[in-house]
């Protein structure tokens, strides 16, 4: 069965736009997105690497995966997707409308034998909760093992971990999670900051 690409509700309700990775500005191995008003540096996990032209054909803005391996053959893939909104959003609720819309869909996808459990007290770098969830079926395999959902206000970003039939759950996941605590969010304008301490740093 092929990946799971979460792309289902925000193409569904058309408000959306899928921002690929050469829309942000990349630096070695950390994938940086500039948004309305913060700005996403996300890190791999120890060990692994970031792919950005494959990604494009399977929907997806960026990934990780382990160092050494392909992404359309590795054992362990963090996917990751970013929306920007066409327009600014009315609903207070709409985060939480937009997870819900899209669990239902990847239930369709599965089918009823899929078990859905949030799981708890998943925080970025910055102490900023990331909605997740874990995904397992006892009667067949499935490579969608957990996905996180981070509200940017302007832009959502949707982090997906997909394995091999081979390659152990738990392992995985410690990488996953890791990603996520690795994850950062800065205020509009940090980066050019950043980026500038950087320079400096190295012409000294």
């Amino acid at each position: 069965m092929p990946k799971l690409n979460s792309i289902f509700l925000l193409a569904a309700l058309l408000i959306a736009a899928n921002l690929h990775a050469d829309e942000a500005a990349l630096d070695s191995n950390v994938a940086f997105f500039e948004g309305e008003q913060y700005n996403y540096v996300m890190y791999p996990p120890d060990g692994f690497q970031l792919i950005t032209d494959e990604v494009k054909s399977a929907g997806y803005s960026l990934a990780f995966v382990p160092e050494g391996q392909l992404y359309d053959s590795a054992d362990i893939t963090i996917d990751i997707n970013i929306f920007r909104f066409k327009q600014k959003r009315s609903k207070v609720d709409f985060f939480s409308e937009l997870i819900k819309d899209d669990t239902l869909q990847i239930r369709k996808h599965y089918g009823k034998t899929l078990v859905i459990r949030p799981v708890d007290s998943v925080f970025n770098k910055d102490g900023r909760l990331l909605t997740t969830f874990y995904f397992n079926d006892s009667t067949r395999f499935i490579p969608t093992v957990m996905m996180s959902y981070f509200d940017g206000a302007n832009e959502v970003l949707i982090f997906e971990l997909t394995i091999k039939r081979l390659q152990p759950k738990f392992v995985a996941e410690q990488k996953f999670t890791e990603c996520l605590g690795k994850f950062r969010t800065l205020k509009s304008g940090d980066i050019t900051e950043r980026n500038k301490r950087l320079r400096e740093k190295k012409t000294e």
